[in-house]
Formats: C-alpha cells, sequence, structure tokens
C-alpha cells in the first residue's frame, strides 16, 4: 500500500475514537481500572498482557499493519493498539537529536499517530522556531571566514565553542557576546 493510503486508514482509526467507536488506544482494563491495556485486553476482557498478534505484528512492516486495520474490528484494535506501535516510535526516534513534544507525549496522541506523525514530520527543510529556542547551540567561525574572524574564535583558540541559546522574543544570549537580536 501507499503512504497515502495508510495515512487513510490511520485516518479512519482516529475518526472512529473520536465518534466513539473501537479506540485506537484502547484506555480502559477489564478491571476498570481506567489504565492502558492492549487491543487484546480491551476486545476479550483480558489482564492487559501482550497477545500473540501484536507480538507478531513487531515483527511486520509499518504500512503492512496499517492495512490490517480495515480487515475487521479486532483486527482494527490490534493494528491500531499502542502496544503495536510503542516500539515502533522509540526505534524511529533512537537516532534523533530532537523529537517534538506533541509526539512523545503518550495523553496527547496515540503511539500510531505519533509514529506516522513523526514519518511526515521528517520531511521537513526547516526547523520551527520552538526547535531553535529548546537547543544550545555551539557557534564557531568557519575556516574560509578569513583570519580576521577566526582569531577572536574561541574554538580556533583550542578554546570550548561558544555557546548561545535563541529566544522566542528573538532576542539571544551567550556569555561571549551578550544579548542581541537575531
Amino acid at each position: 500500500r501507499s503512504l497515502h493510503q495508510a495515512r487513510l486508514a490511520m485516518e479512519e482509526a482516529h475518526s472512529d475514537t473520536e465518534a466513539g467507536g473501537p479506540s485506537e488506544t484502547a484506555t480502559t482494563s477489564a478491571a476498570g481500572s481506567g489504565g492502558p491495556t492492549t487491543a487484546l485486553g480491551a476486545v476479550l476482557g483480558g489482564h492487559g498482557t501482550v497477545s500473540p498478534m501484536e507480538d507478531v505484528l513487531s515483527f511486520t512492516v509499518a504500512r503492512d499493519i496499517v492495512s490490517g486495520i480495515v480487515v475487521s474490528r479486532f483486527w482494527k484494535s490490534v493494528a491500531a493498539s499502542d502496544t503495536v506501535w510503542r516500539d515502533r516510535c522509540e526505534a524511529l526516534w533512537a537516532d534523533k537529536a530532537h523529537v517534538p513534544h506533541r509526539f512523545r507525549d503518550v495523553d496527547a496522541m496515540g503511539r500510531l499517530q505519533a509514529y506516522w506523525g513523526s514519518v511526515e514530520d521528517a520531511k521537513r527543510i526547516a526547523i520551527s522556531v520552538e526547535e531553535l529556542c529548546s537547543f544550545e547551540w555551539s557557534i564557531r567561525m568557519k575556516g574560509w571566514a578569513g583570519p580576521d574572524w577566526t582569531a577572536n574564535d574561541a574554538w580556533w583558540q583550542g578554546q570550548k565553542s561558544c555557546i548561545r541559546r535563541y529566544c522566542p522574543d528573538g532576542t539571544t544570549c551567550s556569555a561571549e557576546r551578550g544579548a542581541g537580536r537575531w
């Protein structure tokens, strides 16, 4: 299936959740404790252990899992469960310097939506102001800037590079240069 078809299946699963249909992430356990549970526990009244289906899906390609959502209600509950997508999200994010908080927040969205949202987000070619302002940036001059610029640069003098923080109001701050505007 194409990524577009996978996204449509995911949106259908998400819209059913909002309409009161089968939950994309089952949120009540059989005992009614209100804690998260697995799809099998929600469908068959189990106690939240990983079902064999969820275990099998851990070896399946993500797009194939999403295509299983349209097979039946049971398949939908299994293929869209957080249990299936939690490890996929962690693997997808393992080598990332930054993953937006909205994807990591399990209360904000299910892991299925977080996974595919992260895949789409990775296609961006620019960072957001939130991302710019959430890091400390190591600043140094490139060698081709010339000796007039590199002579005063800490990194070129064998010291730790300058650290700069950017603020949402357009100001910057660094110990070396003080406050400024960007």
